[in-house]
């Protein structure tokens, strides 16, 4: 993450700490915690499209055709809500 200097005017009641690096402090936090939840939401994702393969291995090849699909429509949904939550990190 590239930061830029930022022009700190606003001080708080004892001058001390900059409001602008407190608010950037928290934004960060949140951030980072957005992220932690579209990677988790990516890992559950494969994990879960990993056991619905396995299991689906024991049918015929024809009912497996139809299996994959819905297998691998579920995993694009969850790498998409992942996609949404790291575009609104990345819009804070």
């Amino acid at each position: 993450m590239i930061s830029f200097p930022v022009k700190e005017v606003m001080l708080d009641l004892n001058g001390l700490i900059p409001i602008e690096s407190i608010r950037s402090y928290y934004i960060d936090l949140i951030t980072l915690g957005i992220d932690m939840l579209a990677a988790s939401v990516i890992i559950i994702s494969v994990i879960m499209a990993v056991i619905s393969f396995l299991k689906i291995l024991k049918n015929p090849i024809k009912v497996q055709t139809m299996d994959k699909e819905s297998i691998r429509l579920r995993l694009a949904r969850g790498i998409l809500l992942a996609l949404d939550f790291e575009i609104g990190s990345d819009i804070l």
